[in-house]
């Protein structure tokens, strides 16, 4: 984070359910959506950006 502060923002209640139903697929994994190389780092920005743009191109 640039200004080193924290920032705690608040999540709706739809998405903690989503969260929670993903969490039987992640398990006790450390990030939602880990590294396809590694579960002990999350999934690449250009990963989620890749799979924006064929979303947004289909």
């Amino acid at each position: 984070m640039k200004t080193k502060t924290e920032f705690i923002l608040p999540l709706a209640n739809q998405v903690i359910e989503i969260l929670k139903e993903v969490q039987q697929f992640t398990r006790t994994g450390k990030y939602v959506f880990p590294s396809v190389r590694s579960k002990d780092r999350p999934m690449s920005d250009n990963t989620l950006i890749g799979a924006l743009r064929r979303i947004c191109t289909t």
